[in-house]
């Protein structure tokens, strides 16, 4: 939760709502600090463009893409039997690359298939 009350915090700041990110910030002050590292500097999450990360809007968007990818190929997988099988061969595909990659997990694959 602390990270995610640093991603609202920028959000916030970023697309100017400043009211908000007051209320916001005496609100979740103690999230804010525990994000912050609070008094153990080591523990810090820095949310800046200098680390790479996405802001707030950009992670929404992506997943929102990427779900609306997921459905458009379930729509594809339910009316063509041979889409189906060739999905699941790709998924089959994609679930084992991400196991040999994996250092953790059960190696189970998992997650929605295809019909």
């Amino acid at each position: 939760c602390a990270e995610l009350s640093l991603l609202v915090r920028d959000y916030l700041s970023s697309e100017g709502f400043s009211r908000t990110l007051e209320q916001f910030e005496a609100e979740a002050e103690g999230l804010l600090r525990q994000g912050s590292g609070g008094s153990n500097p080591g523990l810090r999450v820095d949310l800046g463009v200098a680390r790479g990360l996405k802001p707030l809007r950009g992670v929404v968007s992506e997943y929102l893409g990427l779900a609306e990818e997921w459905k458009r190929k379930r729509v594809l997988g339910e009316s063509h039997p041979l889409a189906a099988r060739i999905l699941c061969v790709l998924e089959d595909f994609a679930n084992d690359s991400n196991r040999a990659t994996s250092v953790s997990g059960d190696g189970r694959g998992g997650g929605d298939r295809f019909p």
